[in-house]
């Protein structure tokens, strides 16, 4: 072996033993410093790959979608709606599309503990460039399955923050840093209001009440925040639906068949006169429930939903008042759905 291999070969076990070092510090900030809703959708994930099983007796209903589901259905609420016949469970995950939903009810159907309800917008990620995505979709994501993924989308941002997650978490790095050498307290106080977030969210199955992101001290918008008063509001023709969009629309839709898992399709809730309406039923709903015998539409539940600014905490997240309106307005969208001999309401 030459001197100059063996040189080689030493800077390189130096700069891996650096790099691991520093990965090791970065995970290390994060866990204590990264937003609310990255932890929720990092603990999420652990629930339903390591312990979030059902009881026999249950009928287990999960709530899938992005940040406006996560904050917007209360299963606590939903169950009483229903009269205590199903037991829900908020899975939401914060911007993230159908893809990431897809690995999570695989893990369940792979542990045994398959879902027997999902209700759910459908979340389209073409994966062509920089998003929430790249941030949100590395929390919780395991190497051998998901994180593999993203070596399929076009815009690799993910990709790279999964294999190099300094690159998301500058600011997180240099507080801890500092924090530990200073303040040493700060961080031992915010690992106990995290812990304290992550055990309400267990309490409440998932739902997450996104209060860092309240305008107003209230966590309530006033009437006419951010209203425009000469808003076009006249119905709209939905946008078309192609299978190809999304390969995980597939994937996801025909694992509930072949796993018997019934699914209702909803849509949003929104702020009063900040949208118009669909003037018909987009032809998403449409495609997948002709395709898909499991899978349901009310003929409310693929309306766009609205709500006054007093249910919002911000521009467009619920409050916990607007939230429990909301998961009871689904709630009897479910038992539209499925209140026939296969639940008994």
């Amino acid at each position: 072996m030459t001197s100059y291999v063996k040189k080689f070969l030493v800077f390189t076990a130096i700069g891996a033993v650096l790099y691991g070092a520093l990965v090791t510090l970065t995970l290390r900030a994060a866990a204590v410093y990264k937003n609310g809703a990255a932890i929720m959708c990092e603990k999420k994930r652990e629930w339903a790959r390591s312990s979030l099983t059902f009881d026999a007796d249950e009928r287990p209903v999960l709530f899938m979608g992005n940040s406006i589901i996560l904050s917007g259905l209360v299963p606590d609420v939903f169950d009483r709606t229903l009269g205590g016949k199903v037991r829900s469970y908020n899975l939401a995950l914060p911007t993230l599309g159908i893809g990431p939903a897809y690995f999570l009810v695989s893990d369940l159907v792979r542990r045994g503990t398959p879902p027997k309800y999902i209700v759910m917008p459908v979340i389209i990620d073409r994966g062509t460039g920089p998003s929430l995505f790249d941030y949100y979709g590395v929390q919780g994501a395991t190497l051998r399955r998901e994180a593999l993924s993203f070596v399929q989308r076009q815009d690799k941002t993910a990709l790279f923050n999964y294999v190099s997650p300094m690159r998301m978490y500058t600011h997180e790095i240099v507080k801890f840093t500092v924090n530990s050498l200073l303040r040493r307290g700060d961080i031992a106080d915010t690992r106990r209001r995290n812990a304290a977030v992550i055990d309400q969210m267990f309490h409440d199955r998932g739902y997450y009440y996104i209060r860092e992101e309240a305008i107003f001290p209230d966590g309530t918008l006033p009437p006419d925040y951010g209203i425009d008063p000469h808003a076009d509001l006249t119905p709209i023709a939905p946008m078309p639906f192609d299978f190809e969009e999304d390969p995980y629309v597939r994937r996801f839709f025909d694992l509930t068949h072949e796993n018997h898992i019934q699914v209702l399709l909803i849509d949003f809730i929104y702020r009063d006169r900040t949208l118009p309406p669909f003037a018909r039923q987009p032809e998403l709903y449409a495609k997948i429930t002709a395709r898909y015998s499991n899978v349901r539409v009310t003929k409310t539940s693929w309306q766009r939903k609205f709500l006054p600014n007093a249910a919002f905490a911000d521009q467009g997240h619920l409050n916990p008042a607007g939230a429990r309106e909301f998961t009871r307005l689904i709630a009897r969208e479910f038992q539209e759905a499925f209140g026939d001999e296969t639940v008994r309401f």
